[in-house]
């Protein structure tokens, strides 16, 4: 795959890029890039990106509508594909009339096939808003594709089910962190984690058959396998919470014990001194009396 078409909007990169036999692998065509009227005029593609929901193999179409509504305005360099190239998504710019092989829709990703493989070209570059999860949820999902496709493997059937598969990864790394953090805690006020700790060991082994399971693309297997193992973690939390809870109960306590106390004390002397005032010496009567 190679990013921000050819390269450069300067002639001094660019030429560089497209004079490369590495630049002949790739869908787009470089040297007509170099001599369109982008080159002269400073136009830029512009607008709102667009999937395309036709004949294409799924490598951003099951994103379609999540990703056009994250990405209304984007922008890239000018690209035109060679011939044979499949269009994923475009950028929509009316400015000149850009785009080939539809004007007005200028090709951001997009491949074709060069001898026995598969390669790939985008407008933009990985750092750019459509590669990033902060602006695009599905980015991971994309990029994961182009490789998965370049490299001949079939794509998943349910795309939606992958992401969601991928975010249960995700949440069960962070919940396991968490765990650990609170069994550090509790052993730091002497608690007995190792039961807890054996639990969570049996859970991990069980997490790598669903790693493997979606590696060998056994998606629904894996998602099957990570929906139980989430429910176990959401049982190994309330166990180590008990855990924890009874590890800082003579602490719970003796905080209970400090704090009724100083109110009592608290209390008692409001009581004598701003009350009953026995603390103070009743005044005899002055000179002027």
């Amino acid at each position: 795959m190679n990013t921000r078409s050819v390269q450069s909007c300067s002639t001094a990169w660019s030429a560089s890029w497209t004079t490369s036999i590495i630049s002949q692998a790739f869908p787009n065509d470089a040297p007509a890039v170099l001599n369109c009227r982008y080159y002269t005029t400073g136009v830029d593609a512009t607008g709102p990106l667009v999937v395309n929901d036709g004949e294409v193999p799924p490598v951003v179409k099951p994103c379609k509508r999540q990703i056009e509504r994250s990405l209304p305005a984007y922008r890239g360099l000018i690209t035109i594909p060679r011939a044979g190239s499949t269009i994923y998504t475009w950028v929509r710019c009316s400015r000149m009339k850009l785009g080939d092989p539809s004007p007005g829709l200028i090709p951001h990703l997009f491949s074709w096939k060069f001898q026995n493989g598969t390669t790939f070209t985008a407008m933009d570059m990985v750092f750019e808003p459509f590669w990033k999860e902060d602006r695009n949820p599905f980015s991971l999902d994309v990029i994961t594709n182009v490789v998965w496709y370049a490299a001949g493997r079939d794509l998943p059937r349910d795309a939606m089910m992958v992401h969601e598969l991928r975010n249960m990864f995700r949440a069960y790394q962070l919940r396991k962190t968490c765990l650990l953090g609170m069994f550090d805690f509790a052993e730091a006020f002497g608690a007995n984690t190792k039961d807890a700790y054996s639990r969570l060991t049996e859970i991990d082994g069980e997490k790598s058959q669903a790693d493997l399971a979606y590696l060998e693309g056994e998606f629904q297997g894996s998602y099957n396998k990570m929906a139980a193992l989430l429910k176990k973690i959401r049982e190994l939390e309330d166990l180590a919470m008990a855990i924890k809870d009874k590890a800082l109960l003579w602490i719970y306590f003796t905080e209970w014990l400090v704090v009724t106390a100083t109110m009592l004390l608290s209390g008692s002397a409001l009581w004598h001194i701003m009350v009953r005032r026995k603390l103070y010496r009743e005044a005899k009567t002055t000179r002027f009396g």
